[in-house]
Order: C-alpha cells, then sequence, then structure tokens
C-alpha cells in the first residue's frame, strides 16, 4: 500500500533509490505486524528489499516497523490482548548437552565463512581466525546464562 501510495507523489517516481527505501520500510512494518516483531521485520526487509545497506534506512525501517506494532497493539484486532492470532506455546524443555551440537555447528560455520569470505580478512590480506572464534565464544557465552529464561518468566 505504502508502496502504491508513494508512486503518486513526483518526487518518488523520479528517484528510484527513494523508492525502494519506502519499500524497505513498508515491508519491515508488515512483518512486523504479522508476526508481532519489530527488530525481525527490519533485518528481513534490509535483506530482501535493500539493494545496499544505508544506516538511515535501518532507522527508518525501525521506526516504521515499532509504530506499525504499536498501532497493532493499541487496535487489539483479535480482541483477546495477543499481537498475533496463532501463538506458539512451548511445553518441552531442551536440554543442556543440546548446546554442545548447536555450538558446533556454529564454530563450523564460522570457521568457513572466515576462510571463504574477503570482507573477514584484515588489511595485510590474509585471513584471521581469531576473530570469529572471539565473536562465537562472545556471543555464545552471553547467551548461556538465559537457558532458562522462558520458565522464570511470570504467566501472563
Amino acid at each position: 500500500l505504502a508502496f502504491t501510495i508513494s508512486r503518486l507523489f513526483k518526487r518518488f517516481r523520479k528517484d528510484e533509490a527513494l523508492l525502494r527505501e519506502v519499500l524497505t520500510c513498508a515491508c519491515a512494518a508488515g512483518v512486523a505486524v504479522a508476526f508481532a516483531a519489530p527488530i525481525g521485520g527490519v533485518l528481513f526487509a534490509l535483506e530482501e528489499c535493500s539493494s545496499y545497506y544505508a544506516s538511515r534506512v535501518l532507522w527508518r525501517s525501525f521506526f516504521c516497523a515499532a509504530v506499525a506494532t504499536l498501532v497493532l497493539m493499541r487496535t487489539n484486532p483479535f480482541f483477546d490482548g495477543k499481537l498475533v492470532l496463532f501463538e506458539v506455546q512451548y511445553d518441552l524443555h531442551w536440554f543442556w548437552f543440546e548446546i554442545i551440537g548447536f555450538a558446533m555447528i556454529g564454530a563450523i560455520g564460522g570457521l568457513v565463512v572466515s576462510k571463504s569470505d574477503v570482507r573477514m580478512r584484515n588489511p595485510a590480506g590474509e585471513a584471521t581466525i581469531a576473530e570469529p572464534l572471539l565473536l562465537c565464544s562472545v556471543v555464545g557465552s552471553s547467551g548461556a546464562p538465559v537457558y532458562d529464561l522462558e520458565y522464570s518468566l511470570p504467566e501472563t
């Protein structure tokens, strides 16, 4: 809808990049409303709609997604206080040893990307392994203490 309306204005018809920014923001708002996840909407929109990364598009699409989610909260379309129609309930608890497999998959993926991706090379041009390992360690260790967060939250 936003994409169609924006084509009515001369400024957007002449500038294809600006039209793509509007499309990115509209996509972020749509996905945010569909899944009640503004940040997920922004990430999806930047990945699928943007041809390059611009920080102004990031902030504009986040603002659109946040406003769209707030409007969804205030309108209460399902008349039950939920943001999404089909809500997932987790009834099973996962076990600590499952983390080992996911850590191995993440480490192998990080190693493969560090050896193949040109952007992960240092200024001297040689591939480094220390940076991806440090990044995986920090992210993995920071998420480990909250493994039981779901069960510590109060019922709503």
